[in-house]
């Protein structure tokens, strides 16, 4: 198994740094920032950035809490180890603004795996990286969802391929495990086959 040391890994010899990218929409949901992160923290060590349409606070609802965005999602030079999309209340605003999106279909290029939380897979629908794949997020969303290209279903977890979605924040804690495993291991991982809470779509 790969060994931890602080931020580096070993996979066979070859060390290197995880980045994680958190983009946070206006009215982020706190529990569906936390849940995966905490997860994702534990099992990666990640270097952690904190992102947004725009430098600067972002608040936080369920609990209140204030979040800051270090740098603006066009800053970002390189994609990322895993990007983590929670939903929010402005994540329908966000899937409708052209430069954002073009910035997240920049940092979800493969090898990164997604991660979306809720209203969170509206940015990877509407930026056209699940276009015709099976994804899941709050239930209010899903016409939405459905509009943007992708197929909606109920399930709380689906995994198509790289892309990762939950219904809600303890979906998304439970799903970070795999994509810390999906990390470690590679596309051929194990992914709860088997689960009624799973929906393996295409390419998982």
């Amino acid at each position: 198994r790969p060994r931890r040391a602080g931020h580096f890994f070993m996979l066979g010899w070859y060390p290197f740094v995880m980045r994680l990218v958190v983009v946070l929409p206006g009215g982020v949901a706190t529990k569906e920032v936390m849940a995966p992160l905490e997860v994702l923290h534990d099992r990666l060590a990640p270097e952690v950035i904190w992102a947004a349409r725009q430098r600067g606070p972002v608040p936080g609802h369920d609990p209140p809490m204030s979040f800051h965005a270090d740098v603006a999602l066009a800053e970002i030079e390189s994609p990322p180890t895993v990007l983590l999309l929670p939903g929010g209340f402005g994540s329908l605003e966000l899937a409708r603004d052209r430069r954002a999106l073009a910035d997240i279909r920049r940092l979800a290029e493969s090898p990164t795996i997604c991660l979306s939380v809720s209203t969170g897979s509206l940015l990877l629908a509407a930026a056209g990286l699940i276009d015709g794949l099976r994804a899941t997020g709050h239930w209010l969303s899903f016409t939405h969802l459905q509009r943007f290209g992708a197929v909606p279903t109920d399930k709380p977890i689906v995994v198509s391929g790289r892309f990762f979605t939950a219904s809600g924040a303890v979906s998304a804690a439970t799903i970070a495990h795999h994509v810390a495993d999906r990390v470690f291991f590679g596309p051929g991982t194990p992914t709860g086959a088997g689960s009624a809470s799973f929906d393996l779509g295409q390419g998982a």
